[in-house]
């Protein structure tokens, strides 16, 4: 089936989420421009039902850092943004970028600060592939006010 999302910078609620017996899920991904995020619950059918939308433009300064630095501010710039939603609750973090799954493990400063917030959140680190994480890479790299049409079959 088609969906048609509208892909704001900022924060895009579509459906009301559910504070209980579902499992939330946080897709982050960014790309050389931009990063995206969706926050999903999932139900009890499997069907991932998306509660809000996440994106930014990057900063120049931001365009040159190193790919896991990128993926790391992803998390920690989304997970920030959706807090509100977040805090008290258990959830899964899916990244593409595998080396993120132990970025607990890094020695990068801005890293480990950014590390620190997040443990503030009950929350794990899973990996995904490219082609599952391919709708928070589109909430990314789309332009505010666009509209995307994805296929969620």
């Amino acid at each position: 089936r088609h969906t048609r999302y509208p892909l704001v910078t900022g924060v895009q609620t579509c459906a009301l989420p559910i504070y209980y017996n579902k499992l939330w899920i946080l897709r982050t991904d960014c790309s050389k421009d931009a990063l995206g995020a969706i926050l999903f619950q999932v139900g009890e059918d499997g069907i991932y039902e998306p509660i809000a939308f996440v994106s930014q433009k990057l900063s120049e300064q931001a365009k040159n850092w190193a790919a896991v630095k990128l993926e790391a501010y992803a998390v920690y710039y989304a997970v920030k943004k959706l807090a509100y939603y977040l805090l008290g609750h258990t959830f899964v973090i899916e990244v593409d970028h595998a080396n993120l799954v132990s970025m607990e493990h890094s020695e990068q400063h801005i890293i480990q600060r950014w590390r620190s917030y997040l443990e503030n959140f009950s929350f794990r680190i899973r990996h995904i592939s490219g082609k599952q994480n391919l709708l928070a890479d589109l909430v990314g790299k789309s332009m505010a006010d666009s509209i995307v049409n994805v296929d969620l079959s």
